[in-house]
């Protein structure tokens, strides 16, 4: 069954896949999935069913679970989640930032979608680590890291924080990918579907412990929905030994979230003294520098030296 409907499914792609923007996907997955109910019907839904995501010009090779709705829409829609990712910064700080022989970190890696354009980037000669605590998210991204060398792309099932810490709670989304350590408001605690125990551990406690490198790290990837103040906050250290590189970074400003509001404030805070400025990233990859006034919603900066 699972072949019959990895089977259905790429043929369902090769229609879908032409869709040029992530508007609309949603309804339009729906329409999709009803297609395809009867053979996931047969299916147990605690069985992946995988699917690969071939490469194109706007999107890495993912191994995807056809039976998990947010894997399924984004293998369907592959090249219209990238062209978003990529149009709103992304591609122009892994073209700008990494070189062959590079080292890429990528922490909230989700599915592996930067993770995977930065091995492209950096080769065999480079390193990346990739940091993900949500189960099915890591399953993923552990599958899709075989289809390339598997000593490139070094997978963690982890979260980031400020602090190690050997069991905390990871609040799991209902839909989509906003699954995080940070608690929601009491009105909106319907948004998550259940709370399991993740480890956690700091950037600068793994560089003392030997498993990330104290050499050069050449870009840092951070979008942990919410918890990226205490990212940043955990990874002081490690940023001085590094040599301050730059950070490719999702900040809220007062209206960009109700659990997490203002984190631009906060990560500001941390990385200011270092000798960090923000920049947006517009549509002509021009930087514009960004203030803590300027950012009322929620934005992708890149922080440089």
């Amino acid at each position: 069954m699972g072949t019959e409907l990895a089977r259905l499914a790429v043929g369902l792609r090769s229609l879908s896949r032409w869709y040029p923007t992530i508007r609309g996907t949603g309804f339009l997955s729906s329409i999709l999935d009803s297609l395809s109910r009867g053979f996931r019907s047969r299916h147990p839904e605690s069985e992946p069913v995988w699917a690969v995501a071939a490469p194109g010009d706007w999107n890495p090779a993912l191994s995807l679970n056809l039976n998990h709705p947010f894997q399924r829409n984004f293998y369907y829609f592959t090249p219209a989640f990238g062209r978003h990712y990529l149009a709103n910064g992304g591609g122009f700080v892994l073209d700008r930032f990494l070189r062959p022989g590079g080292t890429f970190l990528d922490i909230g890696a989700n599915l592996g979608f930067f993770a995977f354009l930065a091995a492209q980037r950096v080769g065999s000669a480079g390193q990346v680590y990739a940091f993900e605590p949500e189960p099915s998210a890591f399953a993923s991204l552990s599958q899709s890291a075989l289809l390339v060398d598997h000593r490139m792309v070094r997978c963690r099932q982890l979260a980031l924080a400020e602090k190690p810490a050997t069991a905390t709670r990871f609040h799991l989304a209902y839909s989509g990918n906003a699954h995080s350590l940070v608690a929601e408001v009491p009105e909106r605690r319907d948004r998550y579907s259940s709370l399991i125990q993740v480890a956690v551990e700091s950037i600068d406690h793994l560089v003392d412990a030997g498993t990330l490198p104290a050499e050069q790290v050449n870009l840092i990837k951070i979008d942990v929905e919410g918890g990226e103040p205490g990212v940043v906050s955990g990874m002081v250290q490690a940023l001085r030994v590094w040599r301050t590189p730059p950070l490719f970074i999702e900040v809220r400003g007062p209206r960009g979230s109700t659990r997490a509001p203002n984190t631009f404030l906060r990560v500001n805070e941390v990385l200011e003294p270092l000798g960090y400025s923000a920049y947006r990233i517009n549509r002509r990859s021009a930087l514009e520098p960004a203030t803590v006034a300027g950012v009322q919603d929620r934005a992708d900066l890149l922080f440089h030296t």
